[in-house]
């Protein structure tokens, strides 16, 4: 690819000469190509070359790209970590994405996570904290308004971007969270909301309306999801390009709106998905019942490392008491040697003497009683069959825990306390 780039490079800058706009995006390639390869001193002698061509050729005032090449800029001294000049060159371009579009613009929301990060590993953890908090909450409002418009490409390509960030805060949260249920809170809101993101977008309302023979209905449905596509892509436009293409965002917000109103009238549909959080889960628990979301994710230390972790969050029937956590920290462990050995196990049906004590049972050793639990499991822990193992009694699990697998604990208060869905649900929990 490398050779390719240059082989551009040559026939554009003999062609069309080195200050066309096209040789600069050439270089700007040529740069990210050197990044990714670790010569850093090329690329920033292309990025050097390539923003003087734009600003000769654009100016400054209406120079977007100067933000993509501070972002690269900045980019080559985290990875130098020199984060002092990192942060320079992130503002700059958070400062033209700001001034270009918007605080909601998904450019100006990458720029900030990559500010996050420089905060965190100049060992300012609280800036941090505030900055990663102020892009999830962009994520929040994109998966709520605009993802169930998207295809199902789409929403993996969106989430395989965001979803780091999420690791990050979890980084983020365990530094801060001592003695403070609140960021265990958050790490537990944030997989309701995401927890089988890709599985529970909009299969159910799409499958509810098509197949309900009601020829209207799906007419409007197909034109809420072609203006919510169109709407979506509106987003990542500038004020000129909206003003060239003639679209008028908020007319078009607006007849988004008035078509989820005319569909919610129908058929139940709901335009945005409802945010759950922990306390409403929890007062849809009945006594003896715990609500248990497993996270996992990589720790993070200017990159993410290979440890990885599983932070176990569940809340009980308590009405004043707080997500608590079980924090497991041999998650590379459960992912290979001991998922071999769990594998072996049942595939020459052999005593199982290990999986228990690794998987359960520093789980078990932290819950209040035996209650009845309904777990939504991540990682490895959708690979095992937890209910199968035997204790050292030599007891299944099966026989001594009332165990519930669920794809998102929200399913409980979707199922007992929302009165939208409970019909929709009705017999999905035991």
């Amino acid at each position: 690819m490398r050779q390719l780039f240059s082989e551009a490079e040559n026939i554009i800058g003999t062609k069309l000469g080195s200050k066309n706009p096209t040789y600069a995006e050439i270089l700007k390639n040529l740069a990210i190509l050197y990044i990714a390869n670790g010569e850093y001193d090329e690329a920033f002698d292309a990025l050097e070359e390539a923003g003087a061509i734009w600003q000769e050729r654009i100016g400054k005032r209406n120079n977007l790209n100067s933000a993509v090449v501070n972002v690269l800029k900045g980019n080559i001294y985290y990875k130098r970590k020199q984060y002092d000049k990192a942060d320079n060159f992130y503002k700059s371009a958070k400062k033209r994405y700001e001034d270009f579009f918007s605080t909601k613009h998904p450019e100006y929301v990458r720029v900030m996570s990559k500010l996050s990060r420089t905060y965190y590993m100049s060992g300012d953890i609280r800036r941090a904290e505030r900055t990663i908090v102020e892009v999830l909450k962009n994520y929040k409002k994109f998966i709520q308004v605009y993802f169930p418009a998207l295809s199902e490409r789409g929403k993996a390509k969106f989430w395989n971007t965001i979803k780091t960030d999420y690791e990050f805060f979890n980084t983020i949260a365990l530094k801060l969270s001592s003695g403070d249920n609140d960021y265990i809170g958050e790490i537990f809101n944030n997989a309701l909301l995401t927890k089988a993101l890709l599985l529970n977008s909009s299969i159910k309302i799409k499958k509810r309306i098509l197949s309900s023979n009601d020829e209207e209905l799906i007419s409007i449905y197909n034109g809420w999801l072609e203006k919510k596509e169109i709407l979506t892509y509106v987003l990542s436009m500038s004020s000129q390009e909206l003003a060239e293409s003639g679209i008028n965002q908020e007319t078009l917000t607006k007849e988004v709106e008035s078509l989820e109103r005319e569909l919610s009238q129908r058929s139940e549909f709901g335009g945005k998905s409802e945010s759950v959080t922990w306390d409403l889960v929890q007062n849809a628990l009945q006594p003896g019942e715990i609500a248990m979301e497993m996270v996992r994710f990589r720790h993070f230390d200017h990159n993410f490392t290979d440890s990885v972790m599983y932070a176990v969050l569940y809340v009980s029937d308590e009405k004043k008491s707080k997500p608590q956590m079980i924090l497991l920290n041999n998650g590379k462990d459960l992912e290979t040697r001991y998922l071999k050995y769990y594998r072996n196990s049942m595939k020459f049906r052999l005593e199982d003497g290990y999986s228990y004590e690794a998987f359960w049972k520093p789980i078990h050793e932290s819950l209040p009683g035996t209650p009845k639990i309904f777990l939504s499991p991540d990682g490895v822990y959708n690979q095992v069959n937890i209910e199968s193992m035997k204790n050292p009694e030599g007891n299944y699990l099966l026989d001594d825990a009332n165990l519930i697998l669920v794809s998102n604990t929200k399913d409980i208060f979707n199922t007992r306390l929302n009165p939208r869905q409970v019909q929709e649900k009705k017999g999905e929990l035991q």
